[in-house]
């Protein structure tokens, strides 16, 4: 069979930009791909320079284009699909002028600011039958596949309650910085939120015996700073059709100890490593259910190691050139059902915790 190329165009050339064009110019046998071979065609920034600067830190061939526009990557021919790496509050008219121009697009979480703005671009990929995907990098990871598949299994028993946590400390960053700033969809809800929710929808909204029934925002709160975004925020979320609950946990001030939990009738998944975006081992702790002791101490622990070639958003860019060359539409990894959803979620949390965007950044 002969090997899939996939065309890049690039934009938003900020840091997670920096290591996706890494990812996908990295030789695909490192991470054991034959099939598929991505190529960096072109990129595009504020100013033709910056995009030349960008294109020599990543290593990009000679022949990829830097331009001072984002419409030069949007018209550029040789482009078929672009990623866009931009600050939140940019991600749909991006999208939407990428897809207006007739190319392919993968969106980086979170794809949108508001479920409106999800289902908007939704309706013009379908229109003009071209491919769209919310970069969703995690889901790809075979660990994350592997522990669906147990947890769906059985292995731990029912599952009755899963704690996701995701902390970064943003530390002598400018008040201007896209973090702190309300005006660009900043804070962590929309920063870091989308990981624990990535890491619950597969454990209990994509179980077999929930069959997709949608989950609710029972409450969230948070803690704002000084430039209004929030800080430290906190979710719960009740699954009904599986009887489990979710405590979902954000901040961008205390970092991380720990990052995910499942807890079952037979005993406990956890992820210790950090980040949650990009976790490498897991162990399964299991009770002896017939001898529970007091202190409700493991009676087995099993760990597992998932190293990652290179920093692992390879995966997402070699479903995108699978799925295109196949003329799919979407991914059935990360559907556009999944985005909607969690475009919806994360409106629900924002408003329930109290943070107000400005209209002008959620409106269609």
């Amino acid at each position: 069979m002969s090997q899939i190329t996939l065309n890049f165009g690039l934009v938003g050339l900020g840091g997670i930009t920096e290591t996706f064009a890494k990812d996908i110019l990295a030789d695909p046998k490192e991470r054991g791909v034959s099939d598929v071979k991505h190529n960096l065609v072109a990129v595009g920034s504020s100013s033709a320079k910056k995009a030349d600067e960008f294109l020599q830190r990543v290593g990009a061939p000679s022949s990829a284009k830097g331009y001072g526009s984002y419409e030069g990557v949007y018209t550029d021919s040789n482009v078929q699909i672009v990623y866009i790496g931009t600050p939140h509050s940019h991600h749909y008219h991006n999208a939407k002028d990428a897809l207006s121009n007739g190319k392919h697009v993968i969106v980086e979480k979170p794809a949108v600011i508001s479920a409106p703005q999800m289902r908007a671009l939704v309706d013009l990929a379908h229109s003009k039958r071209l491919f769209l995907m919310e970069a969703k990098w995690t889901r790809f990871f075979p660990m994350l596949q592997e522990i669906s598949q147990k947890l769906h299994s059985g292995v731990i028993g029912d599952i009755k309650l899963v704690q996701a946590d995701f902390g970064q400390t943003f530390v002598g960053l400018s008040p201007e910085h896209r973090i702190f700033n309300i005006n660009l969809g900043g804070g962590s809800i929309m920063d870091l939120m989308p990981y624990p929710l990535i890491w619950v929808f597969s454990v209990l909204y994509y179980h077999p015996d929930n069959k997709l029934v949608k989950p609710e925002v029972r409450g969230a709160s948070c803690i704002k700073n000084k430039y209004g975004v929030d800080e430290n925020t906190h979710a719960l979320l009740k699954f009904p059709g599986i009887n489990a609950d979710a405590v979902c946990t954000t901040n961008i001030n205390i970092g991380s100890v720990s990052t995910l939990t499942v807890r079952g009738e037979k005993g406990e998944l956890i992820i210790h490593d950090l980040p949650l975006s990009r976790p490498q081992s897991y162990e399964i702790r299991l009770r002896d259910v017939n001898h529970p002791s007091p202190d409700n101490q493991a009676r087995k622990v099993e760990k597992f190691n998932f190293p990652i070639p290179n920093h692992g958003m390879h995966w997402e860019a070699d479903e995108c050139a699978r799925l295109i060359h196949r003329g799919e539409l979407q991914s059935s990894v990360v559907p556009w059902s999944d985005s909607l959803l969690s475009a919806e979620i994360l409106d629900d949390i924002r408003k329930k915790a109290g943070i107000n965007f400005p209209e002008s950044i959620q409106t269609v």
